[in-house]
This record gives C-alpha cells, structure tokens and sequence, in this order.
C-alpha cells in the first residue's frame, strides 16, 4: 500500500538506483524496502553503476558475493560495533568529496 500510495517517490528512486552510484549508510540490506526497490531496478535495467553498503562486518560471504552479484553492491565494512570507526570514515569521505569537488569543478 505505501508504495501505491508513494508512487512518483518510487519512480524517482527506481531512476537513481538504475542512473547513479549510491551509498547505504544505516540500512540492513535485508531490509525488504530496500531489497524491492534493488530488485525493481536490476530488472528494469541492470546499472553499470556499482552501489556500496557500508556496514558492520558481519555479513556471510555468501550473503555478500549474492547480492553484489544481483544488485552490483560492494561492501565497505567496518569493524562490528564500532561505531565510532564508522563515524569518523563518513567524515572522511564527506571531506575527501569535499576536496575532490574543489578540485574538480562541474
């Protein structure tokens, strides 16, 4: 029903999962939102753009190595519990694209 109800959102987000390169921050990829809308958009148009997951490491190789199969999904991994190591490589990278931005204007 959220999804009949949601639609022109859906259809936004199908588009960039399928248009750009996205990063999962805070999300469980066995979340079923999450799995539809990267189900919906595999079979509308497989994307050439990779996604990454950052999460704790913890996942099962086998759950990893299906769902970068299915879904172009690459792991950053962090160690489990570590929440402070994740925060701090989120404002790395925030900062790196800061820089890189800079540098390489649009």
């Amino acid at each position: 029903m959220e999804r009949q109800n949601n639609s022109t959102f859906y259809s936004v987000l199908d588009a960039l999962f399928i248009t750009h390169t996205l990063l999962f921050i805070g999300y469980s990829m066995s979340d079923p939102d999450i799995q539809l809308v990267l189900e919906n958009s595999s079979i509308a148009a497989p994307s050439a753009h990779p996604h990454y997951a950052f999460i704790q490491d913890n996942i099962s190789d086998d759950i990893e190595s299906a769902l970068a199969k299915s879904y172009n999904i690459q792991y950053l991994k962090y160690p489990e519990g570590d929440h402070d190591y994740a925060n701090e490589a989120i404002i790395d990278l925030a900062e790196s694209v800061e820089q890189f931005r800079v540098t390489n204007p649009i």
